[in-house]
């Protein structure tokens, strides 16, 4: 806990010294809806994320995500098959950057483990990851990539794991987005996880282990728990239909392909501004 107290006191020191200066700043309120759907079942997630500018360069803000799953096999999970409940709240705090023809965001976000451990909406540890985005925007498309560290490999736009983890880990992706026009587009990316030391795997599928044989790569569809050196490692590509309708709403819907897990995944993302 101690990483995610010294974040919150570091946040709250900056905003009481912006107070003043920065007391006509709105605050903003987005949220997102998430759905994956593969072989190993259904997964959906609702973001809710509550922001504060500090200056022109800096933000803070935090939310609680709330998981629904569904197992392809789902006889040990709760009636009607489901299993729901709240994950890890989170702090976060941004460096931001916009220009004319690129930006640049730089964000520390650090977890508590609020989310079930039985339900493998937590590992039952603080995580922190940091990751850092560039876009480069061209006359007729946009180029963007990430790379971040973190102790736990994340969910993303395109992909609601079926698991969560605990380890060392880096994460990186790059990829290209061409619009239509103003409301209309389509992007690709290829993406990375590389794990280092021992990865803890906690299923978000199953609550009691399975009987037969063990999947090393795919444990957490048989076992609540797995551990290994590179059961986080994980690379593939994805692709997608944006559609923004207006300024305050998104839609997207495609594909991802997970190599090492032979995951064949379609998705979908709603993204909302509430305020």
């Amino acid at each position: 806990m101690g990483v995610a107290v010294c974040l919150l006191v570091a946040i709250a020191a900056i905003s009481d010294r912006v107070e003043g200066a920065q007391a006509d700043r709105p605050w903003s309120v987005d949220g997102s809806i998430q759905g994956s759907f593969n072989s190993a079942g259904q997964i959906f997630k609702v973001d809710t994320r509550v922001s504060y500018s500090l200056a022109d360069y800096f933000e803070i803000g935090g939310g609680l995500p709330v998981y629904l799953v569904r197992a392809a096999d789902s006889a040990d999970l709760l009636a009607g098959g489901w299993s729901a409940g709240p994950g890890n709240a989170f702090v976060d705090l941004r460096l931001i950057a916009n220009r004319t023809d690129w930006s640049f965001t730089s964000g520390i976000r650090g977890a508590a483990p609020t989310g079930d451990r039985d339900r493998g909406f937590s590992t039952g540890k603080v995580s922190v990851d940091w990751t850092n985005s560039l876009a480069l925007y061209l006359p007729a498309a946009t180029l963007f990539g990430s790379a971040g560290v973190a102790n736990s490999v994340s969910d993303t736009s395109f992909f609601v794991r079926p698991f969560t983890t605990t380890g060392l880990v880096g994460h990186f992706d790059g990829g290209l987005f061409v619009p239509f026009n103003s409301w209309l587009g389509v992007g690709g990316l290829g993406y990375a996880v590389t794990g280092g030391g021992e990865q803890r795997v906690v299923s978000r599928l199953i609550q009691t282990d399975r009987t037969g044989p063990v999947d090393r790569r795919r444990g957490f569809e048989t076992r609540v728990e797995t551990r290994g050196q590179d059961l986080a490692d994980d690379h593939g590509f994805s692709g997608w239909l944006d559609v923004a309708p207006g300024s305050d709403t998104s839609f997207q819907v495609g594909y991802t392909r997970s190599i090492p897990y032979a995951y064949d995944t379609l998705f979908f993302s709603v993204g909302f501004d509430i305020y």
